[in-house]
């Protein structure tokens, strides 16, 4: 569950990485008739997308109802949910949580794309949540603070067997390894220029 939209590039770049889909597809982005816009939209011609995000706050709710249907038919089945941290503004995004809680739906990990920055400034200046992981735990959670950036750190704790829901904070620097615009607001609206992709890779 892609909860997170607006960063539908990274999304399809995955898809892109795995052969799902193949370059030339994937340089229809943004262009006219494209399967690929700039949030992820639903479309019966793409198998790949079952939920249409972009206004945020839906994933752990959709998150919740399918853990519970599969648990209702009992079958077996992780489900992963992405959000960010300016997501978490979202009400919907807490109603969620305590129903995860309550019914202790513990085939669910949520990751917390921590980035500290949102589309009008720093995450805390808008609205502070600190300390996320209190809160979470407060809520029933098992918690796991990481560094964003580390996949095999991230890989190894969603492994771990656990009887309570998981959420993972993953601490990540907005823009990371382009220079110009990381850890920048303008990180969340400028594309990287030609020039700043050499050194990124």
């Amino acid at each position: 569950m892609f909860s997170k939209g607006h960063a539908a590039i990274a999304y399809y770049s995955i898809l892109e990485h795995f052969n799902f889909v193949n370059k030339i597809t994937l340089k229809s982005f943004l262009k006219d008739k494209t399967k690929f816009w700039s949030h992820l939209t639903r479309n019966v011609k793409n198998k790949f997308l079952k939920f249409s995000f972009g206004s945020l706050g839906y994933g752990p709710g959709i998150s919740a109802g399918l853990s519970l249907a599969f648990n209702n038919i009992n079958k077996k089945h992780r489900i992963y949910c992405i959000i960010s941290d300016g997501e978490l503004n979202e009400g919907s995004i807490w109603e969620s949580l305590m129903f995860i809680s309550h019914h202790n739906l513990k085939n669910i990990v949520i990751l917390i794309d921590n980035n500290k920055w949102q589309s009008f400034g720093k995450s805390e200046k808008v609205l502070n949540l600190k300390p996320l992981d209190k809160k979470f735990k407060a809520f029933g959670f098992y918690v796991r603070s990481v560094n964003g950036h580390d996949i095999k750190k991230i890989q190894s704790i969603i492994n771990l067997n656990n009887s309570k829901p998981m959420i993972i904070i993953c601490n990540t620097v907005k823009g990371k390894g382009l220079q110009r615009i990381q850890n920048t607001l303008e990180s969340h609206y400028y594309p990287p220029k030609q020039k700043d992709l050499g050194k990124a890779i």
